[in-house]
């Protein structure tokens, strides 16, 4: 299992397939693509890189996590 630091995304959809593609810039530079998303995958996943920090990816899994954040944090 491989896990990176996300650094910076790119989000691309195709309006003639209707599915979404985001690209994942990695902090040690490499480049990851999560493809054929539907709209409400890729607004979820929007959701957490606008927000959340910092993200990983699992290049074996095509996932993205979070570490464990303390309650109540008021972001």
């Amino acid at each position: 299992m491989a896990y990176f630091e996300i650094e910076s995304y790119a989000v691309h959809w195709d309006t003639q397939e209707n599915t979404g593609t985001i690209q994942l810039n990695m902090i040690n530079g490499e480049v990851h693509a999560i493809k054929q998303l539907t709209a409400s995958t890729v607004h979820m996943l929007m959701d957490l890189l606008r927000n959340e920090k910092p993200l990983y990816f699992d290049t074996d899994r095509q996932s993205v996590h979070s570490h464990f954040e303390p309650i109540g944090e008021n972001e």
